[in-house]
C-alpha cells in the first residue's frame, strides 16, 4: 500500500522525514526506559502498567493485520528518491510494525515493505 506524495515540495518532504526521525528517536528512548524498568520495579503488575505492556497486548489483538501509518508514509516517500535529494540515503526507518524495534537504512526498507505487502494482501 502506497500513497502518492509526489505533490509535496522538497521542504515538505524533509519536514515529514524530520518528524519520522524524531518519532524513531522517541520510540528508541522509550524502549531504553522500559528495558531498565525491571531493575527498578519488582512487582509484575506494576511493571506491566509502567512499561505499557498491557497497551501493546491490547493493540496487537486489535490491529494484528494492519500496517502503521508512519510505515506507509516512509515507504511512499522512499518511492520518489529523486525528489528527496541527498537526504534519501541517510533516512532511518523504524521497523516497529513487527515488534523488532530496530533502525535500518533506506536500502533495507524495500525488503521490509515487500514483506509487509505480502502479509497484508
Amino acid at each position: 500500500m502506497m500513497i502518492d506524495l509526489s505533490f509535496l515540495t522538497e521542504e515538505e518532504q524533509e519536514a515529514i522525514m524530520k518528524v519520522l526521525q524524531r518519532d524513531a528517536e522517541l520510540k528508541k528512548a522509550e524502549e531504553e526506559r522500559v528495558r531498565h524498568l525491571p531493575e527498578k520495579v519488582k512487582d509484575d503488575v506494576q511493571l506491566k502498567n509502567m512499561s505499557g505492556q498491557w497497551f501493546y497486548e491490547a493493540k496487537s489483538k486489535r490491529h494484528r493485520d494492519k500496517i502503521h501509518g508512519a510505515d506507509i508514509i516512509r515507504a511512499s516517500m522512499r518511492r520518489k528518491p529523486a525528489t528527496l535529494g541527498k537526504h534519501s540515503a541517510r533516512v532511518l526507518f523504524w521497523e516497529g510494525w513487527h515488534g523488532g524495534g530496530t533502525l535500518t537504512t533506506t536500502s533495507e526498507v524495500s525488503y521490509v515493505s515487500e514483506m509487509q505487502e505480502e502479509y497484508v494482501l
